[in-house]
């Protein structure tokens, strides 16, 4: 009988043990505190690194381990629930969304800023000016010489040089600048943004197609070595490219819709409850996190407000 009672008082302390190490659980995964995997796309890099340095500064009890990758792969981790939260340059398409409310998932979208896509051409190339048109023209094939563009060029074949085949730099050329049309073949693909910027740096007659955020940092080092590296080009909407119509893309000429290759950037999010993930959109999306993609050289989504005393 005594055996038996002992056993009982084992069982209950065990079981106590147990639902109390399962509280600890719950409470170590808060917005504050915690680990949690996200996505990332690959060419916001060098800004959400910075998010993610800071919000691990605030929160020492906080870690975020992130996955950085191609569009394609984005989506895919999001929707093999590997991640419950991405980075991205688009929303969720209408099959995206009915498949998530089929498996009674309902994640919220989060607009967090206004990014660019960057033309970058070498150092010994003078030619900065570029139509959408143009620019479209060489996507398809139709322009393969610098010539074409500027009869004065002392460069020939041109070598377009993008990150990935599934980033989305080469989803948002498709689709808003060459209207669905195929690309060339001849076209090199190559890993990352960094692989872009490396080669155009060593080929006088490429031309790349990056994210802003990686050339854009006037105050961080790895930024603006790659700019140093390279040649921004500016973009015009008209047919035919001037100095008075094209705009590289600088923060006022995005927020301004003058340079045309703009795109928005958001935070997807379906954790089913207020833990890590929630706490770190709400970190970029509030007054901190909008400041740090200010810096980055890319458009917060709110507006910041700097308070000045005037003085009689």
């Amino acid at each position: 009988m005594k055996t038996l009672k002992n056993i009982i008082i084992l069982f209950l302390f065990s079981l106590l043990f147990f639902n109390c190490n399962n509280r600890n659980v719950a409470v170590l995964d808060t917005p504050t505190s915690g680990n949690t995997k996200i996505g990332v796309d690959e060419t916001l890099l060098p800004v959400i690194k910075s998010e993610i340095d800071v919000f691990e500064a605030t929160y020492d009890k906080a870690k975020i381990h992130s996955t950085y990758c191609s569009e394609r792969d984005l989506f895919n981790l999001f929707f093999q629930d590997s991640v419950k939260m991405i980075v991205a340059s688009r929303e969720l398409n209408k099959r995206e969304k009915a498949y998530l409310k089929s498996v009674k998932q309902y994640p919220n979208l989060t607009l967090i800023a206004i990014d660019a896509i960057a033309i970058i051409v070498n150092k010994q190339n003078n030619d900065s000016l570029i139509s959408v048109n143009t620019l479209k023209n060489i996507v398809s094939g139709e322009i393969v010489s610098w010539k074409k563009i500027n009869k004065e060029s002392n460069l020939d074949k041109i070598k377009l040089v993008f990150d990935n085949p599934s980033s989305s730099t080469v989803r948002y050329i498709f689709d808003s600048v060459c209207m669905k049309q195929l690309f060339s073949k001849k076209h090199i693909a190559l890993k990352c943004n960094s692989d872009v910027i490396k080669y155009v740096s060593n080929n006088p007659n490429a031309i790349g197609i990056i994210g802003l955020s990686w050339i854009s940092d006037k105050e961080d080092t790895v930024t603006q070595s790659n700019l140093k590296k390279v040649r921004l080009v500016s973009v015009s909407e008209q047919k035919v490219a001037t100095c008075l119509n094209s705009y590289k893309p600088y923060q006022s000429c995005i927020s301004n819709n003058d340079y045309p290759l703009c795109r928005n950037i958001y935070i997807i999010n379906k954790e089913p409850r207020l833990g890590l993930a929630s706490g770190l959109t709400t970190f970029i999306a509030g007054e901190k996190g909008q400041k740090i993609i200010l810096k980055s050289g890319i458009v917060p989504s709110k507006a910041i407000v700097r308070m000045v005393q005037i003085n009689d």
